[in-house]
């Protein structure tokens, strides 16, 4: 991070110690860090010869959502009945489950927020013969998840919808 903060004692519990830190303060980063960092912090005594100790600290920073990807159905992809929706959602902090949410758009939206969750593998299936999809040619799935801190990403396809039989 090369950045230097200056901390001081808490006022209302002697020995405690505590910094905050804006990691979106653009002052002091060009740009918000994220991933592994070491924070290396050097404890001195208050007289000019009292020993310094040195601390190595790993941490995760943590500044963008998920990462999102959608396997089934394909963009561009055709689809008809019952469809599979299979996505993959990742991230470094971990991801809020009870986030991720599949909206599909018809006539009026249908929401999917009750998944099948293995590991970052989130499954479940809708049926494009529901009254919500006839006459449509067309369905937008849109997919939102957050993280564990908070961030959230977005992403989404279009697939054609063919319920008419030969």
């Amino acid at each position: 991070l090369d950045q230097e903060f200056t901390v001081s004692e808490d006022p209302v519990q002697a020995g405690l110690y505590t910094l905050d830190v804006d990691f979106d303060d653009r002052n002091l980063f060009a740009m918000a860090p994220s991933g592994a960092e070491i924070v290396v912090t050097a404890l001195s005594g208050r007289t000019p010869n009292a020993p310094t100790r040195r601390v190595e600290s790993n941490i995760t920073l943590d500044a963008v959502g998920p990462t999102i990807s959608i396997s089934m159905p394909t963009n561009g992809g055709i689809v008809r009945g019952i469809v599979p929706l299979s996505i993959t959602v990742s991230d470094l902090s971990g991801v809020d489950v009870d986030s991720v949410v599949a909206t599909i758009f018809g006539k009026t939206p249908f929401v999917i927020d009750d998944w099948n969750v293995n590991g970052t593998m989130y499954s479940q299936e809708f049926d494009t013969l529901a009254s919500n999809f006839t006459d449509l040619t067309q369905l937008t799935i849109n997919i939102v998840a957050s993280d564990l801190v908070g961030n959230e990403s977005t992403t989404e396809i279009s697939v054609k919808l063919d319920n008419v039989s030969p």
